[in-house]
C-alpha cells in the first residue's frame, strides 16, 4: 500500500502543506504592506482560496479521526453503517470546498495576469480574453459547488443514506470536475504565453518572462496525477471500488489536497522574493508594464509614444514615477523612470513641446538611480 492509502502519508501531506500554504499566502501580504503596495482581487481570491484549503485539510484530518480516510474498510457491515451518514457528509463537504480552492486559485491566475497586462484606458484582445476567464472560471467554480448537493437527487445529497447509494451518480461528477478542472489548468497556465511573446522584447527576455509564469507547471503536474488516479477509478467502476471504498476515498482527498497546495504555493512563490534576494515583485511587475508601454508606443497608429504621453500627464513638479501603479491609478499607461534603465541607448531623439528629449546622459542618470534603489 502506498502513502496515498495510508492514514500517515495522508496526515503528513495535509500537515505540511497547511504550514506551507499559510506561509506563503502570509509572506504574499507581508510583502504588500511592506511596499505599500495595493491589495487586489488575485490577493482576495488567493485568500479565500487557503480558506479553502484550510478546510480541506480540516476535513482530512476528520476522516482519520473516524477512521473513513487512511484506513481499509471493516468487514462488519454494521461499522460501516454507523460511519456512513457522517463520511457522505465530510465527503459532500470536502468535494464542495475542492471546488472552491481550485475555482479562486485559478482566479487568482487571471487576475494577477490583468493585474500585470491590462491597465490604461485602452484595451486589447487580451483584456477581453482574460474577462472571459474570469466569467468561465467562476460558472465552473458555482457548477461544482452546486453538482455535489444535488448528486443524490435536488438538495438530498446531505441527507444521504446508505441504502439509496445507487441512485448517486458519482463517478459522473468525479470525471467530469477533474477532467475539466486539467483543461482549464493548462488553459490558464498558457494564457499569458502569447501576450508575452508578442512584446518588443528579445527572445532571451521572453523566455525568461515567460518562466517566471511557468512555475506554476508544478500545479500542473499534480492536476495531472490527479486526473490519472480519478480516471483509475472511474474505470473500476462501482463494482471494482466496492470492495475497499475507504481506499479509493483517501485517494481522492490525497491528491486533491496535492494539487491545491501545489497550485497555492506556485502562485504565491513571488512573494518569497522579497525577503529572500530582496527584490518586490512589483519591481518586475513595473519593469513588465514598461516594456508593454514602450512597446505600444511604437505601433503605427500610436499618435504619441509611451514616454509622451507619461510626460503630458506627469504634473509641474512632480516626478514621473510619483504615480500609483495600482491597477485604479489614474495614470495607469505610464512608464517607471527606473525601468527606463532596460532601454538601449539613443543617440538623440527630438521633439517638440512637451516631448521628452532622451540622450545618453539621461539613461546614465536613470542607471545611478536604479543602483541607489
Amino acid at each position: 500500500m502506498g502513502l496515498d492509502v495510508e492514514a500517515n502519508g495522508l496526515a503528513a501531506l495535509s500537515g505540511t502543506f497547511l504550514l506551507l500554504t499559510t506561509g506563503t499566502v502570509v509572506l504574499r501580504f507581508v510583502a504588500r504592506y511592506k511596499q505599500k503596495g495595493q491589495v487586489w482581487m488575485d490577493d482576495y481570491t488567493m485568500a479565500l482560496a487557503w480558506v479553502g484549503f484550510v478546510g480541506l485539510a480540516a476535513l482530512s484530518f476528520f476522516g482519520i479521526s473516524r477512521g473513513f480516510l487512511g484506513y481499509a474498510m471493516p468487514r462488519d457491515r454494521a461499522l460501516v453503517q454507523a460511519v456512513a451518514l457522517t463520511q457522505a457528509r465530510a465527503l459532500i463537504s470536502f468535494d464542495v470546498l475542492t471546488a472552491m480552492t481550485f475555482g479562486m486559485t485559478k482566479l487568482s491566475a487571471v487576475f494577477f495576469y490583468r493585474r500585470i497586462f491590462c491597465f490604461g484606458p485602452r484595451r486589447d484582445v487580451f483584456d477581453y480574453v482574460t474577462v472571459v476567464f474570469v466569467l468561465l472560471v467562476s460558472a465552473w467554480t458555482v457548477t461544482f459547488i452546486v453538482v455535489p448537493l444535488n448528486l443524490c437527487g435536488p438538495l438530498k445529497s446531505i441527507e444521504w443514506d446508505i441504502h439509496h447509494a445507487a441512485q448517486c451518480d458519482h463517478y459522473a461528477y468525479f470525471k467530469g470536475i477533474s477532467v475539466s478542472d486539467f483543461v482549464l489548468d493548462v488553459a490558464v497556465l498558457v494564457l499569458p504565453l502569447p501576450k508575452i511573446w508578442s512584446l518588443n522584447m528579445t527572445t532571451v527576455r521572453k523566455i525568461a518572462v515567460s518562466c517566471v509564469f511557468l512555475i506554476a507547471l508544478v500545479g500542473l503536474g499534480a492536476s495531472t496525477a490527479r486526473l490519472v488516479i480519478m480516471m483509475q477509478l472511474i474505470r473500476k467502476g462501482r463494482a471494482g471500488n466496492a470492495k475497499d471504498t475507504y481506499q479509493g476515498n483517501t485517494q481522492i482527498v490525497y491528491y486533491a489536497i496535492l494539487e491545491a497546495a501545489f497550485n497555492i504555493v506556485a502562485i504565491n512563490g513571488p512573494s518569497l522574493w522579497y525577503l529572500v534576494a530582496g527584490v518586490p515583485p512589483e519591481r518586475v511587475l513595473h519593469s513588465i508594464r514598461s516594456i508593454i508601454s514602450l512597446g505600444s508606443g511604437h505601433r503605427p497608429d500610436s499618435s504619441k509614444s509611451s514616454v509622451e504621453r507619461t510626460t503630458c500627464d506627469a504634473a509641474p513638479g512632480h516626478k514621473l514615477d510619483d504615480t500609483d501603479s495600482s491597477p485604479s491609478s489614474p495614470v495607469k499607461n505610464g512608464v517607471e523612470t527606473y525601468a527606463m534603465a532596460d532601454l538601449s541607448a539613443v543617440t538623440s531623439a527630438k521633439g517638440g513641446q512637451g516631448v521628452i528629449v532622451v540622450d545618453r546622459e539621461f539613461r546614465r542618470e536613470v542607471e545611478q538611480r536604479h543602483q541607489h534603489l
